[in-house]
């Protein structure tokens, strides 16, 4: 199977770097990730740039990279003289109970969400009007170059994530492993938790406290298995911190340049990436300017060059579609997401408003008296909490019950052992000069995500990357308390916490009566609102008896595109074409990237909640 390529590429690589390179395991995989993830963004926009992006140039891409790494491997087996051997930063662990206890925890969470990514089809609401929208839409044109639609956000949004998804797309045929992208991610992020851990001077137990945390935050159970991106952007914060603290230790190019990838790349992945990494990129300027002037600049120019290269491509592609350089649609949806305004009155309820969504209770009474005592200090200066120049829409902040929807999960344990985690490492000065550091980061990227982004309901799945990067911090603290019951009730809390999600969240439920082992794959691409499913299914059965292969497209602009696809190919239209139609403004002027088009059938989608689809020939 053609999948396999990259894995078989990781973990080769891994070895080579493990074996000859003299890294720790856990090192050597993340550098591995890295070069890989690096692999997937050149790979994605050379083929693009000559209009060859298909699952044949893919395949030979991964081929290639998998050859020039087994020459180097066993060219190094020839010439080493050195018994090389690898470093377990983990060996001489002992068995105890809270090692048990997260070893049972971290398995089930793993295998849970990894059944769910295997066995349910893409269904988020923004997969399916956005995220895997514009991957087929790439697929069928052969490049990344913008398209008319009547949905910006497959224009405008960042799209480095969606590079992962198109290579597990085009490398097995469909959207199989499309979900397994966000596990993987998970899975990386956790491990390179405990490294950041590790450096930090956290022992075996501070690294597994670390690991237990990050492991059962519950936004990120449910993303595990989705498309929502949020899980790649925490994994690539992760690598960047790490590379930058191990960078301060050593001054190593490989480090720099590793941090240069990882920050690029989480910029590209998603636009809030920008602020959670900003603050690691000041950190490291500011280590050659403050700590250590003898540090090398041409490191840091290095590392600062491969950000603005990895995002260069999509920024010039994006401007340079235009015609008269028209970006006012995606002016319009930046507004849609960040702050109208950047003063202390917008900081100060975007605080408070952003940690309430994790302040909820199963008490409707104890909700409303916590959402009257978060307004009693902006009405009592005279602040509108719900300021339209810094809330989303005119959604009205109030806090509700912690909720298993993937767009809504809270996790106010995790908020509670930052808050003292932090109390702590400032009011006690406690941990190591490099924790202290480490925690003026963090402090960083919560301030500049409050400060910029405007607050929604659906915030905190946005709020993940902090969540897991703020987890070492956590481990190491927790992780020196001398009571030794403590770790075993921390953890066994966290846990049995954390189990449900992987369980019964929606709108992947892995058991009971909604489990994804009752319904078909076709079926569930419509769990959000299953009563479409008929609407979709009628609409392409009668395109597959017209024979018409050639589909203009009307929809709106929050409205489920990707279906059409799938089901389409499920139902004998092997060969078509689906193209936007009847596009207006700066989007409509845009050419195709095919060439010109003409539908012989034309589909209409209108609404988030009229589910209409109507064919004309």
């Amino acid at each position: 199977m053609a999948i396999l390529f990259p894995v078989a590429s990781f973990l080769i690589l891994s070895c080579l770097l493990s074996k000859f390179v003299f890294l720790s395991r856990r090192e050597a995989c993340l550098l591995s990730a890295v070069a890989c993830s690096f692999w997937v963004w050149l790979a994605t926009e050379f083929f693009s740039l000559f209009r060859v992006l298909n699952a044949t140039a893919i395949m030979l891409a991964w081929l290639a990279f998998l050859a020039g790494i087994l020459f180097l491997f066993f060219k190094q087996m020839q010439t080493s003289r050195k018994a090389a051997q690898s470093h377990v930063t983990l060996g001489g662990l002992h068995v105890t109970p809270v090692g048990v206890i997260i070893a049972a925890g971290i398995f089930i969470i793993l295998l849970g969400t990894l059944l769910l990514a295997l066995f349910s089809p893409p269904n988020t609401w923004d997969t399916l009007t956005y995220h895997m929208s514009r991957v087929v839409h790439w697929a069928q044109n052969g490049t990344l170059a913008p398209y008319p639609t009547h949905i910006p956000r497959q224009v405008f949004s960042n799209p480095g994530f969606e590079y992962f998804v198109l290579h597990s797309y085009l490398l097995a045929g469909g959207d199989a492993w499309a979900n397994c992208v966000q596990w993987i991610a998970m899975l990386g992020s956790l491990m390179v938790v405990t490294l950041i851990a590790k450096q930090l001077s956290a022992g075996i137990p501070g690294q597994l406290l670390a690991l237990a945390v990050a492991a059962t935050i519950p936004m990120g159970i449910v993303e595990a298995s989705s498309l929502q991106g949020d899980y790649m952007v925490a994994f690539f914060l992760c690598a960047a911190l790490y590379a930058l603290l191990r960078w301060r230790a050593d001054s190593s190019w490989i480090w720099a340049m590793s941090l240069g990838v990882a920050s690029g790349l989480a910029i590209l992945t998603k636009g809030t990436g920008i602020f959670f990494i900003l603050p690691v990129l000041i950190w490291l300027v500011g280590s050659v300017i403050f700590a250590d002037p003898r540090r090398r600049w041409s490191q840091v120019l290095g590392a600062l060059f491969l950000v603005a290269a990895i995002n260069s491509g999509f920024i010039l592609r994006t401007v340079l579609a235009f015609p008269g350089r028209d970006l006012s649609v995606a002016t319009q949806e930046g507004r849609g997401v960040l702050n109208e305004s950047f003063g202390p009155d917008i900081f100060l309820i975007n605080v408070l408003r952003h940690a309430g969504l994790h302040a909820g209770t199963s008490s409707e009474h104890v909700n409303k008296a916590i959402t009257a005592g978060i307004r009693f200090l902006p009405a009592k200066i005279g602040v509108n909490i719900d300021d339209p120049r810094a809330t989303y829409a005119s959604d009205h902040f109030e806090v509700n019950k912690p909720s298993r929807n993937e767009d809504l999960t809270s996790a106010g344990v995790h908020v509670l052992l930052l808050i003292v985690f932090f109390l702590l490492v400032g009011l006690s000065r406690s941990g190591t000069p490099e924790l202290r550091s480490c925690a003026v980061c963090l402090l960083a990227m919560a301030a500049l995500f409050c400060l910029a982004v405007k607050w929604q309901p659906w915030l905190t799945r946005l709020q993940l990357p902090f969540f897991v990067v703020a987890s070492p911090g956590v481990g190491v603290l927790w992780g020196r308390v001398r009571f030794s019951l403590w770790p075993i009730v921390m953890v066994s809390i966290l846990f049995l916490m954390g189990i449900p999600y992987v369980i019964n969240a929606y709108p992947r439920h892995l058991l009971g009566k909604k489990s994804i082992f009752k319904q078909t794959r076709e079926e569930q691409y419509f769990t959000m609102s299953q009563d479409r499913y008929e609407n979709y299914l009628r609409v392409v059965d009668r395109l597959a008896a017209s024979g018409c292969h050639n589909i203009g497209l009307v929809i709106g602009s929050d409205d489920w595109e990707y279906p059409l696809w799938p089901l389409l190919k499920k139902h004998g239209m092997g060969d078509f074409r689906l193209e936007h139609v009847e596009v207006a403004g700066p989007l409509g002027k845009i050419p195709y990237p095919r060439g010109d088009f003409t539908p012989c059938a034309r589909v209409v989608v209108a609404g988030p909640t009229i589910d209409a689809a109507i064919f004309k020939k």
